[in-house]
């Protein structure tokens, strides 16, 4: 074997073998704030998966089947997560006849400061809801979304936690901005489409998962929101970055235990984070609705 094939084989070889760990730990819940960021990979181990396979079959042939087979498996299961995000995937929940809502969901990312293209976005597609992540009180007045949006609630911030949800629709009672004193604020309100119609709408900004406080905050935060959700019989829509990708556990477990459907299944991953990065981008923004909503 020469020296160059004896290279070939050994980065193949440490490829294949750190796609196979990342993939691996992400069959087990999370016990740390970095596990967390390994299972918001796994697309990408599923695309090292993808480009390693052929290659290791090829120049490990029977030798090394086992492993070639294991990582066969793994990236099947890496692919099982995401074939309903696509055109040929499915919905997990039955179809049925739903009320159209029209929503606009961005973050604005605080340091930007490009205020008028977001609202001439706002103003040419007219959506029935406006929810912003991100909003200082300087976002707030250059938008100045009140003349349109006559029903409103609104948590400027000077950090990235602040919250706005804009409606053309009336709202019932007062909302509910926090789930607990330690986590990041979030807005929930019922929204009124008509006399005894009406649906609740949850907009939220998950810590990113940098440090084992953000990770317990974001757990806390999910399972108390994802408590209240099993517990009520309404239809909801719920918005915001979630800082996971639905290869996250988080993001799993919080679709099985509350019954939601994800806006982009059908769709593609959506990669929305970060948005200037072709490569490195995660999809940790999501939509999600339950009940007589689409």
């Amino acid at each position: 074997m020469s020296k160059s094939s004896g290279t070939t084989h050994g980065l193949l070889a440490l490829l294949l073998a750190l796609s196979l760990a990342g993939s691996f730990l992400n069959l087990f819940p999370p016990l740390n704030w970095l596990h967390e960021i390994n299972t918001n990979l796994g697309a990408y181990y599923l695309l090292a998966h993808i480009l390693s396979l052929p290659l290791v079959w090829l120049v490990f042939r029977t030798k090394k089947l086992r492993r070639t087979l294991l990582a066969h498996l793994l990236g099947a299961l890496s692919l099982w997560y995401i074939i309903a995000l696509y055109p040929f995937g499915f919905s997990p929940h039955s179809s049925q006849e739903k009320g159209e809502v029209s929503l606009l969901y961005a973050n604005v990312h605080l340091s930007n400061t490009d205020h008028a293209t977001l609202a001439g976005i706002i103003a040419r597609e007219n959506p029935d809801l406006v929810a912003l992540l991100e909003t200082d009180q300087a976002w707030l007045d250059a938008l100045n979304l009140s003349q349109r949006y006559p029903f409103r609630v609104e948590i400027p911030r000077p950090d990235q936690f602040g919250l706005a949800l804009y409606s053309r629709y009336p709202f019932l009672g007062e909302p509910l901005k926090s789930l607990g004193d330690a986590l990041p604020p979030l807005i929930m309100q019922k929204v009124e489409l008509s006399p005894g119609k009406d649906f609740m709408f949850v907009l939220l900004h998950a810590r990113p998962p940098v440090s084992a406080g953000n990770f317990w905050a974001n757990k806390y935060l999910l399972r108390r929101l994802a408590t209240l959700l099993r517990h009520s019989e309404e239809s909801f829509l719920l918005a915001g970055d979630f800082n996971a990708t639905p290869f996250s556990f988080f993001y799993r477990r919080f679709v099985d235990w509350t019954g939601v459907e994800d806006a982009k299944w059908g769709q593609g991953l959506c990669r929305s984070w970060n948005a200037r990065s072709p490569f490195l981008r995660l999809a940790i923004d999501h939509v999600f609705y339950r009940g007589a909503l689409r």
